[in-house]
């Protein structure tokens, strides 16, 4: 009889995490195993067309921490899956509490996917605190880079069985996406910048669009660049972005083009990609971006970014910074002196996806 495994995670919406998620639950499904996918949030459903026919799709209403955690303890003891995999730190800290509120054996390894100590206030602190007293009662913490798998011992977070395991990326599967036709963004033959992220403060897209205003207006030669920015967020946050835009008067050269399911076209059109987050885990559209060989300019926040240019080698490491100018220049030198394309033959091979899903096999085998 195969292993019934249930991967949980916060929700269906169109974050990085909740997308790796899904794949990784459709490999285990195509190998055999009787998987679930428990979103603990019945939130805009933007992934659920990536979803395995062959998984069990489980809802859980959001309620409270302490609540969802009974209830869900509840439905486990009932299930009694041989494993749980979950991820994102409210997840993560619920299935623990299940877990020991069930009583059962099942082996449950918790995913790390950001730094942790970048988000020390409000919820930050308290799941921070929450991690430390749960993570123990885990059967593994697996982080998905070097710099959260060091943030989390900083901070205190213990396991007996800890490991780093990378996103994967299926190179093969996204140039092919890359290839549906789409309409150009470019304007009166001036370069395309792309940004594309989740619309939150962590991103900086206001800061992107800021530095963009900057380079059309000190540089005549990208007076008609074109800036894409791809993603959703709040009401709030999508009218703030929307406002900024227009102050600029940069209407006819920024636009905010929504959420994608196959974002990786506009990936081929580009002549530059930026990432401008203050903090990161491994950011699974900067891999994307590499992958598809796209000239890059990202931030040198804590984790991600340094790990997948291998410390500048296929991108522009900028520091986080709220100058400008920083980033101005940096976009001006990479659409002046683009990255030489032929150096990104081998550049995501560590980013494979037969070793990573082993890697995953072999780290619940033990």
């Amino acid at each position: 009889m195969s292993k019934k495994i249930f991967f949980v995670l916060d929700g269906l919406s169109g974050g990085g995490a909740e997308k790796f998620w899904i794949r990784l639950a459709n490999i285990f499904a195509d190998k055999g195993f009787n998987v679930s996918l428990v979103p603990l949030n019945k939130n805009p459903q933007n992934y659920l067309s990536l979803i395995n026919p062959k998984i069990k799709l489980i809802y859980f209403k959001k309620h409270n921490l302490f609540l969802q955690a009974y209830l869900l303890g509840r439905f486990f003891k009932k299930e009694h899956p041989d494993i749980i995999l979950s991820t994102l730190t409210r997840a993560n800290n619920i299935c623990v509490m299940a877990t020991l509120l069930s009583g059962i054996k099942t082996k449950l390894f918790v995913r790390n996917t950001s730094t942790l100590s970048q988000t020390r206030q409000n919820k930050g602190n308290f799941r921070i605190i929450l991690a430390r007293i749960l993570y123990p009662y885990a059967a593994g913490i697996i982080s998905l880079s070097k710099g959260v798998h060091e943030d989390c011992i900083q901070l205190g977070i213990k396991n007996k069985n800890m490991t780093v395991i990378y996103n994967f990326i299926d190179q093969a599967q996204i140039t092919k996406l890359s290839k549906e036709s789409i309409p150009s963004f470019r304007i009166n033959n001036g370069p395309c910048i792309l940004a594309a992220s989740r619309f939150s403060e962590n991103k900086r897209l206001d800061y992107i669009i800021r530095a963009f205003h900057a380079l059309t207006e000190q540089y005549p030669t990208y007076q008609h660049a074109t800036l894409c920015i791809l993603g959703k967020g709040s009401a709030a946050m999508q009218q703030k972005l929307e406002k900024l835009i227009h102050t600029l008067n940069l209407q006819n050269k920024v636009f905010l083009k929504g959420f994608f399911e196959n974002p990786y076209p506009f990936f081929v059109q580009t002549d530059l990609f930026v990432h401008a987050s203050k903090t990161e885990g491994l950011s699974n559209i900067l891999l994307a971006a590499l992958a598809l060989k796209c000239n890059i300019v990202a931030t040198d926040c804590p984790s991600g970014p340094k790990e997948i240019l291998e410390n500048g080698t296929y991108g522009r490491l900028i520091p986080v910074s709220d100058d400008i100018s920083i980033l101005t220049k940096a976009m001006h030198d990479a659409l002046e002196k683009p990255m030489d394309k032929n150096k990104f033959i081998h550049a995501v091979d560590k980013f494979s996806v037969d070793p990573i899903v082993q890697q995953y096999m072999d780290t619940i085998k033990n």
